[in-house]
């Protein structure tokens, strides 16, 4: 999780993100090369799972909106300094900020994300060699071979390896300054000049769009999670992955743009109705019929239905598939609580099925039922379902809606009506996680210790928003931070 999909490029944005803001003030941008963008991006490894330009201009408009919002956040200095001690320990941090040109910094992750090198142009080679050689004296770099006439140097005391690996090799080659994770790699950067693949990368990169923080594009087998691949498979098979990243006035904004992708989700731009459960975390899913296989597979039930349905082919005519998700249409609603299991909201086209096929099991002799492994009980319009190896379902049926729950009454969760709320990043899927849940857990996945809630305090809720638009996604992530 920590190397890859939207975690992995959070954290590649925040890397080089925290760079700029040591960089920022000064007199603005020094004298930039004739291609800046060029001539960094011509240096990248070839072959890379994911290529990034990433704005470095102190007065641009992407960095000032960065520095706002950051600053709402207390301590998010902090933070962003833990993630450049690699730099630092260089001699590359914020003493090297009067050498930088203000054109975007090129970043190229190989390796599985693994490694990775950054080039980016500075104002002349006489001013850059000054910063290197008082990081030498200053015993943070080491002289090594030079490769080809280029001055190639490792880092004396590399920071210790976390989510990003640190800088262990700079090398200066003209105007360019390049730092890697490994000396192999920076030579390698140092040797390399593709300008025609620089014109192919500045190409996707630029239809990307220009006003973000990140740029990138990738490879997305490489930048999806594991368990991602297997649940949607259809999502590694896409043919290229586009990121942008950046600060808006509200807070932070990330969108992820996988192309050739053939994904089991209703298409068009518009947005899911959820019910109005209660809960820290909500998905909504539009037209579910479309996603059922892909969902049940993410719920981990996908086996239990199956087995069912053998069952009920066995005890009548209908199975759990036809009567429910063949059936589905509308909106499904899943709400997950710190205080109570998971309930969940599911519109049929017709939901009388269901509740006969239910009423049916509950009055089959316990007897025959145990021996397939299926017990129905009713009590009161309430169906208590057991499998084996899966938590008590019970069921509510009210109307066209059914409730479900591992616990809890499921009669509430079946009348509860479309909530009021604005779903961003229009699309069949919305996912939202509540300012609250997002403090309380934050923390820890950070390493933060439990404290740090009190400076999380301006965090609003995260939201997530997919589109499919033919053999296009589009997922799109909002954090607020409040002011």
């Amino acid at each position: 999780m920590r190397r890859r999909g939207f975690v992995v490029l959070a954290v590649a944005a925040a890397l080089v993100a925290g760079l700029v803001l040591l960089l920022r003030g000064g007199d603005g941008p020094q004298r930039a090369v004739a291609d800046p963008v060029a001539e960094a991006l011509a240096r990248l490894p070839r072959g890379a799972d994911l290529v990034a330009l990433v704005a470095s201009d102190g007065e641009g408009r992407q960095l000032r909106a960065l520095r706002d919002v950051l600053g709402r956040i207390p301590g998010a200095g902090i933070a962003v300094g833990r993630l450049l001690r690699g730099l630092d320990a260089a001699g590359l941090g914020e003493r090297a900020r009067s050498e930088l040109s203000g054109a975007p910094v090129a970043v190229g992750m190989a390796g599985g994300l693994r490694a990775g090198v950054l080039a980016w142009p500075t104002a002349g080679a006489g001013p850059l060699g000054a910063r290197i050689d008082d990081a030498v004296r200053a015993g943070l770099l080491r002289e090594a071979a030079p490769s080809g006439g280029v001055r190639v140097l490792r880092v004396a005391r590399p920071a210790a390896a976390g989510p990003v690996a640190p800088v262990r090799a700079v090398a200066v080659r003209g105007r360019l300054l390049l730092a890697a994770t490994s000396e192999e790699l920076v030579r390698a950067a140092a040797r390399r000049d593709d300008r025609a693949r620089a014109r192919g990368l500045r190409r996707r990169l630029g239809a990307a769009g220009t006003d973000a923080l990140v740029r990138a594009v990738g490879r997305p087998r490489s930048l999806l999670p594991a368990r991602v691949r297997v649940l949607v498979p259809e999502l590694a098979r896409a043919r290229e992955a586009v990121l942008t990243a950046g600060a808006v006035d509200d807070g932070l904004l990330a969108t992820l743009r996988l192309d050739g992708a053939v994904v089991p989700l209703a298409p068009g731009a518009g947005a899911p109705a959820p019910a109005g459960l209660d809960g820290d975390v909500h998905a909504a899913l539009r037209e579910p019929r479309t996603s059922a296989p892909a969902a049940l597979r993410a719920l981990g039930v996908d086996g239990d239905v199956a087995r069912a349905d053998a069952l009920l082919g066995r005890l009548r005519r209908d199975t759990l598939t036809e009567v429910l998700t063949d059936r589905l249409t509308g909106t499904a609603t899943l709400a997950l609580s710190a205080r109570g299991g998971p309930v969940a909201q599911l519109q049929l086209d017709d939901a009388g099925p269901l509740r006969d096929l239910l009423g049916d099991i509950s009055r089959v002799p316990d007897l025959l039922l145990g021996r397939a492994g299926l017990d129905v009980d009713e009590d009161d319009g309430v169906f208590a379902v057991r499998l084996p190896g899966a938590p008590e379902l019970r069921v509510a049926v009210a109307g066209d809606r059914v409730g479900v729950t591992t616990g809890g009454d499921p009669r509430p969760v079946a009348t509860r009506v479309p909530a009021a709320r604005t779903t961003p990043g229009a699309g069949a899927l919305s996912v939202r996680v509540s300012a609250a849940a997002l403090r309380s857990r934050l923390p820890a996945l950070l390493g933060l210790p439990r404290f740090a809630q009190s400076f999380l305090a301006p965090l609003g809720d995260l939201t997530l928003g997919v589109r499919r638009d033919g053999r296009r996604v589009v997922a799109t992530l909002v954090l607020q931070v409040r002011r």
